[in-house]
């Protein structure tokens, strides 16, 4: 019996909500702009404002954190575990066995 083809017939899983870096930059210039204005001062921001880098920085360093929160949370289920991972739940769970 294949549990590969069983494994690969589940849903998919997300645990961060489909967050994408454009969306990610997107949210922290709105968030920004809108603190901007509140205060009475310019909200938007050029392609070379030092904010606009920073921001996109902090953007990429946000997507990577969410992407390793999927990743980690995903492991815990057996049709994403891989290597290490794979290889504990085996120890907890005899029954299972490593096709590869």
């Amino acid at each position: 019996m294949s549990y590969i083809q069983e494994f690969s017939a589940l849903p998919e899983i997300s645990f961060t909500g489909g967050w994408t870096l454009e969306k990610i930059q997107q949210q922290l210039e709105s968030t920004y702009g809108s603190a901007m204005e509140a205060a009475g001062k310019n909200g938007v921001l050029s392609a070379a404002d030092p904010v606009k880098l920073i921001i996109m920085g902090l953007s990429a360093i946000s997507y990577q954190m969410i992407q390793l929160i999927d990743i980690k949370g995903k492991q815990n289920f057996l049709r994403y575990a891989s290597g290490a991972y794979l290889d504990r739940k085996r120890k907890i769970n005899r029954r299972l066995e490593r096709l590869f």
